[in-house]
This record gives C-alpha cells, sequence and structure tokens, in this order.
C-alpha cells in the first residue's frame, strides 16, 4: 500500500477544530494493531491537554517546532524529533512554527481514527458539551486547555 503526503488511504482528509488529519493506515488495515495518520496542524495550534486510557500514541516530527508537554515536561521537537506519550500519561503539543507544521502520528492499538470521524463532525469552536463526551466513549480523559490557552 502507497499513501502519498497529503493523501488518505480512506476517505477524505479530517477537519478537527483546525487540524487537517489524513489517515494514512486505519484499524481495518492493520487487524486492529495500530493507526497511523499525517495531521497538518496550523501555526500555533494543537490539542488540550489529555491522556489516553487505551492507546499508546508515538509522534515524528515532520515540519515545524513544537513545544510537546508529555507527563507534565515540557519538551522542544523540531524536524526528525520523535516522541513517545504511553497510555495513562497525560500529553499535548503546540506547533511553534508560524506556519502550519505536520507530524506523523501512530496510535497503538488502532481504532482512534473513529474518534476523530466524530469528533470532525462538530462545529468549532469546540463546545466541551459536545465533545466530553465522545472523549469518554473512547477511554480519553479531557484535563485541560491547549498550551495555546494557557
Amino acid at each position: 500500500m502507497l499513501v502519498s503526503q497529503g493523501k488518505c488511504s480512506h476517505g477524505e482528509p479530517l477537519n478537527v477544530f483546525g487540524d487537517l488529519m489524513y489517515l494514512k493506515v486505519s484499524k481495518e488495515d492493520t487487524n486492529g494493531a495500530f493507526t497511523i495518520m499525517e495531521d497538518v496542524i496550523p501555526a500555533h495550534g494543537g490539542p488540550p491537554l489529555h491522556l489516553h486510557h487505551r492507546e499508546d500514541e508515538a509522534f515524528f516530527v515532520v515540519e515545524g517546532d513544537y513545544i510537546f508537554e508529555v507527563d507534565g515536561r515540557p519538551m522542544a521537537a523540531h524536524p526528525g524529533d520523535f516522541l513517545w506519550a504511553p497510555r495513562g500519561i497525560r500529553h499535548t503539543f503546540q506547533n511553534q512554527s508560524s506556519s502550519p507544521g505536520r507530524l506523523l502520528i501512530t496510535i497503538t492499538p488502532g481504532g482512534a481514527e473513529e474518534f476523530f470521524r466524530e469528533l470532525a463532525v462538530l462545529a468549532p469552536p469546540p463546545d466541551p458539551v459536545k465533545f466530553l463526551p465522545l472523549f469518554h466513549r473512547y477511554g480519553l480523559e479531557f484535563l485541560g486547555p491547549p498550551l495555546s490557552a494557557r
């Protein structure tokens, strides 16, 4: 299977509150073992502080300069850097660049794409009343705002 940059293996990219997520490999492709997504993060964008109870998450920085916070420790990350956020560890990140950045994200086991598909249909700005039930259903905890809001 070959999936080119900026292309999805299944469907169209997901717009999750400004992030464009390109599904490269789904749980169906890997017998549930993992999911890989190419995530294009806008300048100064990033997710809220959260943790996964079911999945481990790995990040490879393709483009952009980031601040990651993993288990309360801030870490600068640049193209070519790799970060690991095991399940049960709180984490977030922010693209510090003035232009969009790109991450290659591997999530094990697979299936997180279902969470992102449901999240993408919610209209921005993010409304916790609407997205908190999704977090709970998919075994995630919302722990605080993105780094840009702190």
